[in-house]
């Protein structure tokens, strides 16, 4: 359950350029989609968290989600929607800062930025296709 950001980052940068061939977009949505496959799911976020590249821009990834509450007996008390949105920062220890909006019904924004605080900072490249590797380490090289 790790995604790295700044694989993430690039990957949405090639998406909106505006000189990208066709061919690189539809790469790159496609790796985006790979990518996220580690997304939470389940234990409250029961429809998984949807990426929202059309929103998303570079510097500036958007991320929906739903949280089912369950009551004090254990039967299901409702649903809260929720948006994360997921800045680079230098003002910190970790290179970006996440806000989530959204009603904090049983504090629960508390237990959701320590969830994507983890899933965020200990991201690697692991999961990504060894081709994709190689094209962004190029994107990264100095002229």
């Amino acid at each position: 359950m790790q995604i790295n950001l700044t694989l993430l980052n690039d990957l949405v940068k090639i998406y909106h350029n505006k000189q990208a061939k066709d061919i690189e977009k539809y790469a790159s949505e496609l790796a985006i989609k790979n990518l996220l496959n580690d997304l939470p799911s389940g234990s409250g976020l029961d429809n998984g968290v949807c990426f929202k590249l059309h929103l998303s821009q570079p510097n500036k990834l958007i991320f929906t989600f739903g949280f089912h509450f369950l009551n004090e007996n254990g039967y299901y008390a409702g649903w809260e929607q929720y948006r994360l949105t997921c800045t680079p920062t230098f003002d910190s220890y970790r290179n970006f800062k996440i806000l989530i909006t959204g009603k904090n019904r049983n504090q629960i924004k508390d237990y959701l930025y320590d969830l994507f605080y983890e899933v965020f900072e200990t991201a690697t490249f692991s999961n990504l296709h060894p081709i994709w590797k190689l094209y962004l380490e190029e994107l990264h090289q100095p002229a």
